[in-house]
């Protein structure tokens, strides 16, 4: 998302994505222990330049991010 200046939507985080996310072994429990299920990642752009990304994930609960949100 920061490379391509646009948004992502992941409404279902797959256990595949995050396994690939992982750095190391460690890293990969403490994601799964978090039970994470969604997530949307927002550009932050300033004079035409992303300068970073927001991201919000759901986890432990039921509630999925939407083309809405």
């Amino acid at each position: 998302m920061i490379r391509t200046g646009r948004s992502g939507l992941y409404p279902e985080l797959a256990p595949a994505l995050i396994e690939r996310s992982a750095r190391d072994d460690e890293h990969l429990r403490l994601l799964r222990e978090l039970r994470l299920h969604s997530a949307m990642i927002v550009p932050l752009l300033g004079r035409e330049r992303t300068l970073g990304a927001l991201t919000f994930v759901h986890a432990e609960s039921s509630r999925r991010y939407s083309e809405e949100d």
